[in-house]
């Protein structure tokens, strides 16, 4: 089980990384992030209109994990986190 401090300090780790991450990971990682943090994407958040890309990619992946316990959310971020440390 992946507890809250270790989430923490994989966070920590995934944002200092000095490699490109690819936008599909960041957008996953983004997603789990938010879920774990803030709970599912409320239903009253207007999703972004499709010219602002980067913000609506964000509101999808976020809306994407609303069936994810933050817990489930924390496991699947530390799997996908230590996948990518694999190719540093």
């Amino acid at each position: 089980m992946v507890v809250r401090t270790d989430f923490e300090t994989l966070a920590n780790k995934v944002k200092n990384l000095k490699i490109k991450v690819p936008q599909k990971v960041k957008l996953t990682l983004y997603g789990l992030y938010k879920q774990v943090n803030e709970g599912p994407c409320p239903e009253e958040l207007e999703r972004p209109s499709v010219i602002q890309f980067d913000e609506r990619a964000k509101y999808d992946s976020w809306k994407s994990f609303k069936a994810l316990t933050p817990d489930e959310a924390m496991k699947q971020y530390a799997s996908v986190a230590k996948e990518l440390f694999k190719k540093v």
